[in-house]
């Protein structure tokens, strides 16, 4: 239920198109939303600032707080309230990046509620910076998309972008490994060199389970393997409920599989920083 403007805001920046908000009390006036203020994804300031809505000049005569008969303008065929509104979000640090939603409210037989009808520049869910820092660029916006499935429950679209995301980057996981500073690395260095001559997936899959390292051990199966297992088996084979828990559950599997990779990475640096100041002292 929106009850303030830090409820605005979380529906503005993490709702997709149509995606619908009760309102708490009486829709007293067509400019209700007018001057609210939000947490967004500024693209010039490149982070998170606080941005005020503001209301179309068009729409500027009807600030005006409605009364009843105000409202019969606004009633859709059903003899319900409606009402439609443009509304600029505008960054507040740097007055340029802005962007356009267009909020319909409406009421029904479950009471008055806002709903996004429009947004420019298209919503999107923005993935965790390690993410986008590993992934190739195409499996950036493959990413991108299959968040966006997500959230709106589409499971088989959602679930095909997070297959070719792990087809594509399952070898860059195992190369990433292999250059692990312990003392596994390199077993799974000469696995991959007899995979490059023989082409063999599944043997270089099965193979590196004895030699990866213990983070990611530690949750007691081989998360490549099980990665590299949804590869199989046509989509078509699936619901649309099941392909839904599938791409939650790859999404979940493959961020633990990156993250851990890159704390490896950051810990071993880290170390070898210290030590190196250390002996020069």
């Amino acid at each position: 239920m929106l009850k303030n403007d830090k409820d605005l805001g979380e529906f503005l920046s993490n709702k997709p198109i149509y995606s619908k908000i009760k309102l708490e009390s009486g829709f007293s006036s067509a400019n209700k939303f007018d001057k609210s203020t939000f947490q967004y994804f500024c693209e010039i300031d490149e982070s998170i600032e606080t941005f005020e809505l503001i209301v179309y000049h068009g729409y500027m005569p009807f600030r005006d707080h409605l009364n009843t008969g105000g409202q019969k303008h606004w009633k859709n065929k059903d003899d319900f309230f409606s009402l439609t509104q443009q509304y600029k979000g505008i960054c507040k640090r740097c007055n340029k990046y802005h962007i356009d939603f267009l909020l319909n409210t409406y009421a029904d037989e479950e009471g008055l509620h806002l709903r996004k009808v429009g947004q420019y520049p298209p919503f999107e869910i923005t993935p965790e910076k390690y993410l986008l820092n590993y992934f190739i660029k195409e499996d950036k916006e493959n990413y991108k998309k299959a968040l966006l499935l997500l959230s709106q429950s589409f499971g088989i679209g959602a679930f095909s972008y997070l297959r070719r995301i792990v087809e594509n980057e399952i070898i860059r996981i195992i190369e990433d490994l292999s250059n692990l500073d312990f003392p596994e690395s390199n077993q799974i260095k000469d696995l991959l060199e007899t995979y490059s001559k023989n082409h063999q997936m599944a043997n270089l899959i099965e193979g590196i389970n004895d030699y990866l390292p213990n983070t990611l051990k530690s949750i007691g199966n081989n998360p490549i393997k099980v990665l590299y297992s949804q590869l199989s088996g046509g989509i078509h084979s699936f619901s649309e409920d099941e392909c839904l828990e599938k791409a939650q559950l790859i999404d979940t599997l493959l961020k633990f599989v990156i993250r851990k990779i890159n704390e490896e990475n950051s810990e071993i640096k880290i170390a070898r920083e210290a030590m190196n100041k250390l002996s020069e002292k």
